[in-house]
């Protein structure tokens, strides 16, 4: 199937993340990484739910601003950590 190419690289983009995140110390890795990763994947179905939706301009993405927060985590862990 032809995806759209926001879907193919969202998934890329989770595809890439999942091992940096279980890389992620213990503490960190079982509150940040899943949050990380389910923001992700809620990200991903909400494209979906777009991509299939009749009223495509009045969709809305759960938690938009969530995922952008935990992204940013994750990098201050990352330069500070490691």
């Amino acid at each position: 199937m032809n995806e759209l190419p926001i879907i193919q690289k969202t998934y890329d983009l989770i595809k890439y993340y999942v091992p940096i995140l279980n890389r992620l110390p213990r503490d960190h890795k079982f509150i940040l990484g899943d949050r990380i990763i389910t923001g992700l994947y809620d990200l991903l179905e909400g494209l979906i739910n777009a991509k299939y939706s009749k009223e495509k301009l009045d969709f809305q993405f759960p938690n938009k601003n969530g995922l952008e927060k935990y992204l940013e985590l994750m990098v201050y862990h990352l330069q500070n950590q490691f």
